[in-house]
């Protein structure tokens, strides 16, 4: 493996819950996910369930990455191809992003090269699902993973594209803390993952076509990419996006998966309450307690929603106000709809739902 720091290339070589009565635990939930907490402590990133950090030096951040900008290139590295895919070179790219706060991030995209890849090609932006908060639950992880509950199934797809000769771009998009939920940051890190890549020579896509992709968690970012895209990375060109099974309204998704009824995917819920307290750890506390779930890598029907919490979790009334949640929420979010581009380039199959069931009309 050979990888490129600052500059330099090396070689390298790396290798009892506590339950509480089911109503409270509905509250918390719901009250983690909508992000107002009345009277909360103060809390930081130091003591929300933050996830175990990866043993790889190379997603580290380094002294310098406030100086740098969004979607420059930190570090670059050949990897072998991941399992499925054929006639294509693999690299894994690190790069400055930026957070729900507008912090500094490194973040990191695997990029797939077809072999026959011509100059300025379509580049292809696909938000993998990561319903997860366990950061080797990532693509840049995941696609030679082992496990087959963790298996990247989408290489038949993708290699259609790459046999067409697009290049594949497939981001962390839950960045440096696995913040499922927290659906801006992911927008945020796909535009720059783009900024990298079109600024990584062996690419060839300086100038290439863009279209963004994704389905459920990845759908989230993939539609948050597009309607953040005019303002944030005003520089890119994207030709079209589609996305589905996106949850545009996180306070309906609380609802849905265990308000009233607990629903055998109520560990979704839960875990965007996680991912979304590690992005705004001030207004939503997830304390160190709930450390025994900061790596799970697959939450659906995965928690009994009446037989489980963490230990420490507040509780209060849920609220509409738009604060974390609402910032998480494309239905809360005013912009969202102020970009023809997303709903105009998206198949009306996939196309975004407001929280009564229908299309939101096109500004």
């Amino acid at each position: 493996m050979t990888e490129s720091r600052g500059g330099h290339r090396r070689a390298t070589n790396r290798s009892g819950p506590s339950a509480l009565r089911g109503p409270l635990i509905l509250a918390a939930i719901v009250a983690t996910v909508i992000g107002l907490l009345a009277g909360a402590p103060n809390a930081t990133a130091d003591n929300v369930a933050l996830p175990t950090p990866l043993r790889d030096r190379f997603y580290d951040a380094p002294p310098n990455l406030a100086s740098l900008a969004p979607g420059e290139i930190i570090a670059t590295r050949d990897r072998p191809n991941p399992p499925g895919f054929f006639d294509v070179r693999t690299y894994q790219l690190a790069f400055r992003s930026s957070d729900s706060q507008g912090e500094p991030i490194a973040a990191v995209t695997t990029v797939l090269v077809p072999t026959r890849k011509t100059a300025d090609g379509p580049l292809l932006s696909f938000q993998h699902i990561i319903n997860a908060t366990g950061l080797e639950c990532a693509p840049s992880q995941a696609l030679w993973t082992q496990d087959p509950n963790l298996a990247i199934r989408e290489a038949p797809g993708l290699n259609v594209a790459l046999q067409q000769g697009w290049a594949v771009a497939i981001p962390d998009h839950l960045g440096p803390r696995s913040a499922y939920g927290a659906a801006k940051l992911g927008g945020q890190i796909t535009l720059d993952n783009i900024r990298a890549v079109k600024d990584f020579g062996p690419a060839k896509s300086a100038d290439s076509p863009i279209g963004l992709a994704g389905y459920s968690g990845g759908g989230m970012a993939t539609a948050w990419a597009a309607a953040l895209a005019p303002t944030y990375a005003p520089d890119l060109d994207i030709a079209g996006a589609a996305y589905g099974g996106v949850p545009m309204n996180l306070l309906k998704m609380a609802e849905g998966l265990g308000y009233s009824t607990p629903h055998p995917a109520f560990g979704l819920a839960f875990a965007a309450a996680i991912g979304v307290s590690r992005e705004y750890p001030k207004q939503i506390p997830m304390w160190r307690t709930c450390h025994h779930w900061a790596n799970r890598c697959t939450w659906v029907c995965a928690m009994p929603a009446r037989t489980t919490s963490c230990d420490s979790a507040p509780v209060t009334t849920p609220s509409r106000s738009p604060s974390a949640g609402g910032r998480s929420s494309m239905t809360l979010w005013p912009a969202a709809w102020s970009n023809r581009t997303a709903c105009r380039s998206t198949a009306a199959s996939h196309a975004p739902r407001s929280s009564s069931g229908t299309v939101p009309p096109t500004p």
